[in-house]
């Protein structure tokens, strides 16, 4: 079933989630082939979760949801363009630095997280949506090898493999979802900055090699990002480790650099999807 027309208005309500690959509104003709809904008093409410993430919703009417709803849509455009404006937002808040304080420095240490948390989110983000653009690309997740290669580390490969492979899937609520969102629920609760488990994810995915491309998370960058994170900025010696408005501009020109790289070579595969 890749599309469904529902013949009314739909009513996303309180903590529901409507899922879609795509949704057309005040669509008056049936798409050839699509599964009809119908529907009492010409609306049509979702209470729970409803739809799939790869499957086109045509609806008759419109679509309003309550507060705390969510739509959820696959777009992986929208997910890099979100990046751009938001890395744009840091740039602009670190002209704001002009001393050398330790007022100043508290701020470029949130600056530099902030660069740091925001690719996290485009790469999970934009994972999660080609899981949801795709079949072809959710079927490489089923068809993914992994060899453990420690006991001792957690395996967040091997885990994702474990939810793959588990039945029936439940979300952290305890609640039933479908095989697909309990992939995604998964993948969004990696570390989206330890190398080798985003190249992984990646090269399977897109079939393509992407070993070299994730300059952030490795060496001093990734460092810098540890000593920020867990220790304020201090290093073993308990002294506090110089960080520069300078520093901050090469972070975020890097993360700029790397990101347009990854994003054009994810194209390439997406348009031939």
């Amino acid at each position: 079933m890749n599309k469904v027309y529902i013949d009314g208005n739909v009513l996303v309500k309180d903590n529901a989630v409507f899922y879609a690959k795509s949704i057309t509104c005040n669509c008056n003709n049936v798409p050839k082939d699509a599964e009809i809904i119908k529907v009492k008093n010409h609306l049509f409410e979702v209470n729970n979760e409803f739809g799939s993430l790869f499957t086109d919703v045509y609806i008759k009417g419109g679509l309003t949801g309550y507060k705390n709803s969510d739509v959820s849509l696959s777009d992986i455009d929208f997910i890099y363009r979100r990046f751009c404006r938001k890395l744009n937002l840091i740039s602009q808040l670190l002209q704001q630095v002009n001393g050398n304080t330790e007022i100043d420095i508290l701020l470029l240490q949130e600056q530099y997280l902030a660069v740091y948390s925001l690719v996290e989110y485009y790469f999970c983000s934009t994972l999660c949506m080609s899981l949801r653009q795709d079949q072809r690309c959710y079927d490489r997740i089923l068809k993914m090898q992994h060899n453990r290669t420690s006991l001792r580390r957690k395996d967040e490969i091997a885990e994702l493999l474990n939810i793959i492979n588990r039945k029936p899937h439940k979300s952290r609520k305890n609640k039933k979802v479908s095989r697909q969102e309990g992939i995604i629920n998964k993948i969004n609760s990696i570390v989206f900055h330890k190398n080798d488990i985003v190249v992984k994810l990646y090269n399977t995915v897109y079939g393509k090699s992407f070993d070299n491309d994730f300059t952030l998370f490795k060496g001093n960058l990734l460092e810098r990002r540890h000593q920020i994170t867990h220790k304020m900025g201090y290093d073993e010696k308990f002294k506090l480790i110089d960080i520069t408005k300078s520093e901050v501009q090469d972070l975020i020109l890097e993360a700029q650099n790397m990101c347009d790289n990854v994003y054009n070579k994810i194209e390439t595969v997406v348009k031939k999807w």
